[in-house]
Parts: C-alpha cells; structure tokens; sequence
C-alpha cells in the first residue's frame, strides 16, 4: 500500500501501520477533527494486505459508530 506521510498525521500513520503481530486490538481515541475517520480505512487496507501476505482468505473486521447516520454520513463516503 502506498501511503504519503505528509497526507497522515503522525498519530494517523502510528495507528494504521502498527505491527498485526505486535499490536493485536489497537484503538485510536480522540475529539472532533483529531483524524480518526481518515485513520480507520488506513488501517484497514493495512490488515487485509497483511493477512494477503499471510495467504489467508479471510480477515474479521469490524469499524463501529454511535449510530447509523454516521455510519452512512461520514464513514462510507470516507471508505
């Protein structure tokens, strides 16, 4: 995956390449406009490209949100 650093906060960066082996539930927490939206495809994209490596089919994956409407409103048109 091609990522540009300067596109990525620091924090964004940490949470979305840190080691699947190393780091097995990481969590990013923050307020309005700290970038957690724009981390969590990131990280995404990161952890179905790692268990590729692996040769393993299936990845469980699971992105949650306080309600439906920010689901539809702010997570998919991210993703």
């Amino acid at each position: 995956m091609n990522v540009n650093p300067a596109n990525t906060l620091p924090h964004q960066y940490a949470f979305a390449f840190a080691d699947p082996d190393k780091v097995k539930h990481p969590a990013i927490v923050g307020g309005f406009g700290c970038g957690k939206t724009r981390s969590i495809p990131l990280r995404w994209v990161r952890l179905i490209d790692w268990r590729a490596r692996q040769q393993k089919r299936k990845a469980r994956l699971m992105i949650v949100e306080p309600t439906y409407q920010m689901v539809r409103d702010v997570l998919v048109p991210e993703m």
